[in-house]
């Protein structure tokens, strides 16, 4: 087991590619006590480990004791439409048709939603969010931390080529978002996400819904900025977190699940605010069904 943090799928997209199970809790869930906020306002903390049961262990020790179980004796899975099932590398198109159809052929209820204006709202939402708390936030308190001079000096520091790449689009802008751009994004924009997501869930009936964590295959590690998808240059780091921003800005609890195969593919399933406890069972269960 371990613990991560997670701000835009930093424990769930490890966890996909390494085929183990990562948990994003709800926002607020655990506390953020010594955790360098990069965006505070989606940053937490996220087990990782082999099994749903022992990522349960560890949200008993993490979490609020008063915490209430939620049960469904076979809940009904969304299947959204859209971004979150579209253009998927050909070997995670594969093992998510194999979850589904296990999923299916065990009696599990899987109805199709829509995702109108959602990946709209995001891309209006989450690199200005990001941009402005990491601004605020990280800058000085990963200085008073680290032996950088300065946020260009750290930004050299940083190991991954395509997160050292954001971090100087960030913090080095052309036009540094505004505070009332901000202010605006969180006051309008993330609660229309929200109620969207409410009446997602709210029409199709669903408890939870699931989807591919990325859509891409595993990678190498020393891809730089961009990799080839599809038969064409994507941006790697955009790519790879593209199915887990709205979990990221509303705070919903959101795990993936590894889909066994040849090559790692995680299952990402997802319930509202607060349900963190009906998401656990289900992706144990699934888990189980996966095998």
């Amino acid at each position: 087991m371990a613990l991560g943090t997670d701000t835009g799928g930093s424990v769930r997209i490890p966890a996909a590619m390494c085929g183990v199970v990562g948990f994003r809790p709800t926002t607020g869930r655990y506390s953020p006590a010594g955790v360098v906020p990069l965006a505070a306002s989606r940053d937490t903390i996220g087990p990782l480990a082999a099994s749903v049961r022992t990522i349960r262990a560890l949200d008993r020790v993490l979490a609020d004791p008063n915490s209430c179980q939620s049960h469904q004796a076979r809940p009904a899975l969304g299947i959204p439409l859209g971004f979150l099932t579209e253009d998927l590398d050909p070997q995670v198109r594969l093992a998510w048709d194999r979850a589904l159809t296990r999923i299916a052929d065990a009696g599990w209820s899987l109805v199709e939603v829509p995702t109108d204006g959602l990946i709209e709202l995001i891309d209006a939402t989450s690199p200005l969010i990001t941009a402005h708390e990491l601004r605020r936030d990280f800058t000085g308190a990963i200085l008073s931390r680290s032996q950088a001079k300065s946020a260009s000096a750290f930004i050299e520091l940083v190991a991954s080529p395509d997160v050292r790449g954001l971090f100087k689009t960030i913090l080095h802008p052309e036009a540094p978002p505004t505070s009332a751009a901000y202010a605006q994004a969180r006051r309008q924009q993330l609660p229309a996400m929200a109620t969207l997501l409410e009446e997602i869930f709210s029409v199709g009936e669903i408890d939870a819904w699931i989807f591919p964590t990325m859509p891409l295959a595993p990678f190498s590690i020393e891809l730089e900025e961009q990799l080839q998808h599809n038969g064409r240059p994507v941006p790697l780091f955009r790519t790879a977190v593209r199915n887990l921003q709205q979990a990221s800005l509303v705070g919903m609890p959101s795990i993936s699940l590894p889909i066994p195969g040849k090559v790692p593919v995680g299952l990402c399933i997802e319930c509202l605010p607060g349900r963190d406890l009906l998401l656990l069972d289900i992706a144990e269960r699934i888990e189980t069904l996966l095998g």
